[in-house]
């Protein structure tokens, strides 16, 4: 649980923000990369070649850690899939040459899709990666702040706006968008369970992105007996409603 919590510090060190390039270190899927078991607020959290990764259980993390190159590129591909439906930056962020969605190659920073023109082009991706980081969030804030498909809070449930302007931040190319800063950290313990909210969310709305991915590419999405009962709500409810119902003290 160190890591987990020392990763949490060091996103909120400065003045409770968290940094494009910090917010590429936290593992953003809602289920153990080995056994696909939703992950809860008692996750094992790892750092793995670098990298944060989250699991049910130890025995998954040994499991992970004997073949971590074959787990990370299943990690990254499904990542990649998620992300594809919100990734509107039409040019190659290395190039600046227009991007095509069927041709496009695609690189990762951390958890962060990033597609190229080009194969050529993954090479220049580690110097210009701060630069990349921010046009990337540049453009979803674009793209999916104004239509911001929820009305409340994902991890406190309440009413955003309420408490003054909502505290804002994008994550693994989502925007998301909190009561207060406060609930920040509570969104980077689970950020899979929030993110998987808005997800929710963006499929009822239509996803703003210009590069579709597949449905079936990952688990983050699932059918909508997988996303709806849980990080919905109940059907009478509000669409728009998403929130943590736990809303555990701290």
């Amino acid at each position: 649980m160190q890591i987990r919590f020392a990763l949490v510090a060091a996103l909120l060190a400065f003045g409770g923000a968290v940094s494009a390039q910090d917010a590429t270190k936290v593992y953003t899927l809602d289920s153990c990369p080995v056994s696909g078991d939703k992950l809860g607020d008692d996750a094992v959290v790892k750092e793995i070649s670098g990298r944060e990764v989250r699991f049910c259980g130890e025995e998954c993390a040994k499991d992970f850690a004997e073949s971590a190159a074959d787990w990370f590129e299943e990690i990254d591909a499904r990542m990649a899939a998620a992300q594809r439906r919100y990734y509107t930056l039409k040019t190659c962020p290395v190039s600046g040459e227009p991007l095509d969605a069927d041709s496009a190659e695609e690189a990762m920073i951390g958890n962060r899709l990033v597609l190229l023109c080009c194969g050529k082009c993954k090479g220049g991706v580690a110097a210009k990666q701060a630069d990349i980081l921010k046009k990337l969030d540049a453009a979803a804030v674009e793209a999916q702040a104004k239509a911001y498909p929820l009305k409340t809070c994902p991890v406190s449930g309440g009413e955003l706006g309420k408490m003054g302007e909502p505290y804002q931040t994008v994550l693994a190319g989502r925007v998301v968008k909190l009561c207060c800063k406060d609930c920040l950290p509570k969104l980077l313990k689970n950020p899979g369970k929030f993110l998987a909210t808005i997800d929710a969310a963006w499929k009822k709305a239509g996803f703003p992105g210009a590069m579709k991915g597949d449905d079936d590419d990952h688990d983050d999405m699932g059918d909508d007996d997988d996303m709806g009962d849980d990080d919905m709500g109940d059907d009478d409810d509000d669409d728009d409603r998403g929130g943590d119902d736990d809303r555990d003290d701290d």
